[in-house]
């Protein structure tokens, strides 16, 4: 029987290599849109998803997973370019903030 289920990834994990995959490409996503100085800090980022190696569902993802909130994204093309303005409360701001 698996330690737990992931939410995130509908996989079963009952090993510690399992999540430190999932951590991994998390943390990848994550850092795309997270203010370096301050991981807690509410998100609002432009990403050129052409320029970036993680699609627009995993950054979505990676978002709930370290600051459990939903992101709200727009589009726009600019020329060849595919913007996207992601926004996020942030951990802080969110319900597993600190209280």
């Amino acid at each position: 029987m698996p330690l737990f289920f992931c939410y995130y990834t509908n996989m079963k994990m009952n090993d510690y290599d399992s999540y430190e995959k999932l951590n991994a490409r998390m943390s990848k996503a994550f850092k795309i849109v997270s203010n370096p100085k301050d991981w807690k800090a509410p998100i609002d980022k432009v990403v050129n998803l052409k320029e970036v190696e993680v699609d627009l569902p995993s950054i979505l993802e990676s978002i709930e997973f370290f600051t459990a909130t939903v992101a709200n994204w727009t589009s726009s093309w600019k020329g060849d370019e595919n913007l996207v303005r992601i926004r996020a409360a942030g951990y802080r701001n969110g319900p597993a903030g600190d209280y």
